[in-house]
């Protein structure tokens, strides 16, 4: 969403099922859904975490945009670059994922 130069983003649905999720036969385990019916309160799941975290990180990354049309921070520079992004979602990893964010918290912080 970043890289396509958008500053905002949404969701087509909260959930790709169309059907009522509290009759589905999915479990939590499976992460079908974001949240599952508990039986005091939804339940929610890791793609609901993994959901949130996209939040998080397109939030930074507006943050940096916007503090480099004011400074020039080249780890910051770096860091929110269409190759070090594309690098990080090809990894398709989530320690490599981590390090970014990390990496990203911190040169947001100096860069302030």
């Amino acid at each position: 969403t970043f890289l396509m130069k958008s500053d905002k983003f949404s969701l087509w649905g909260f959930n790709s099922w169309r059907g009522n999720p509290w009759f589905s036969s999915a479990t939590p385990s499976d992460n079908s859904f974001m949240f599952y019916n508990g039986d005091q309160n939804p339940i929610p799941t890791p793609r609901l975490e993994a959901f949130r975290e996209g939040i998080e990180d397109m939030h930074m990354l507006l943050e940096a945009q916007e503090l480099l049309k004011k400074t020039t921070n080249s780890a910051l520079s770096n860091l929110v670059s269409e190759k070090c992004i594309n690098d990080v979602m090809k990894a398709d990893d989530p320690d490599k994922t981590a390090a970014w964010r990390t990496s990203l918290l911190e040169a947001l912080d100096s860069a302030e």
